[in-house]
């Protein structure tokens, strides 16, 4: 059995700016063999105007409407362009780098980018941002609630509690993180950003800090204090399997990922550096 070629369709920059406006997209879609949407995005990408709207219904009544100039353009890699029609699967074009594909709100978020400065961590926590405030109060409460029997703890974490940013890290740590995270926060807000605090769908203690470009969930974030693991024995631990313990030592050293955190964590299950 003989296998399909496939069909390629090559043209230049002035050959598809005459080929698009020749006939509609849906007819052109079904030459090409691709969604007549595919058709715009390469218009788009290459810089070649397609009709406007109302153009094919003027023509239609016998009009002479004037057709969009093609601009000058002397990018490279925007003079040919090549449609690749594959016997069982859907059409693919050859286009410019994805950088010149990004949608104008994501074009402007990333000269802005480019504008600002480095981002600086102050010496000290001047105009908190809301959700630093937030935390600070959760961890106060925390604080007043001072140590905990193994019962409580376990009461404490049905509570319910003000949900806040994802950030774990032990007492001694806790004013660099919250400046850390004030100045990460007030930055991504600078460049059009926002956050969501997420719960866990069947876990209400662990959370998520989302973070939001152009209403789209581009990532999650959290500050944590990376932990060392320390080997210790219990000499005193009355069964065997309890002897021997694998302990989570706090390092001092922050860590920045996508990670979840949980209610409390920044207290109960860091203080173990002293």
């Amino acid at each position: 059995m003989t296998k399909p070629e496939t069909e390629i369709l090559s043209f230049t920059r002035e050959e598809f700016y005459e080929y698009v406006w020749a006939a509609p997209a849906t007819k052109l879609a079904v030459e090409l063999g691709c969604p007549s949407l595919l058709i715009g995005k390469v218009c788009k990408s290459y810089d070649v105007p397609k009709p406007y709207s109302g153009y094919w219904a003027l023509l239609a009544r016998g009009k002479s409407p004037e057709r969009t100039p093609l601009p000058a353009n002397t990018i490279e890699d925007q003079q040919q362009l090549t449609f690749y029609k594959y016997p069982f699967c859907k059409t693919t074009v050859d286009r410019p780098p994805r950088e010149a594909e990004f949608d104008e709100e994501i074009q402007d978020i990333l000269i802005k980018h480019r504008s600002l400065k480095v981002v600086k961590v102050g010496d000290s926590l001047r105009s908190p941002h809301p959700l630093i405030r937030d935390v600070k109060d959760q961890w106060k409460q925390l604080d007043a609630e001072k140590r905990m029997s193994k019962e409580q703890r376990v009461q404490w974490m049905g509570r319910d509690r003000k949900q806040t940013i994802a950030i774990a890290v032990s007492k001694e740590l806790r004013s660099r993180a919250l400046r850390i995270m004030d100045a990460v926060i007030k930055r991504i807000e600078k460049l059009g950003g926002s956050f969501e605090i997420r719960t866990h769908r069947h876990q209400s203690h662990r959370q998520n800090t989302a973070v939001l470009v152009g209403g789209e969930h581009v990532s999650n974030i959290r500050l944590r204090e990376k932990n060392n693991q320390v080997k210790t024995v219990n000499e005193e631990a009355k069964y065997s399997w309890d002897r021997n313990r694998t302990e989570m030592i706090p390092s001092g050293v922050l860590l920045i990922d996508r990670g979840p955190t949980f209610y409390g964590n920044s207290i109960l299950a860091k203080d173990k550096k002293n």
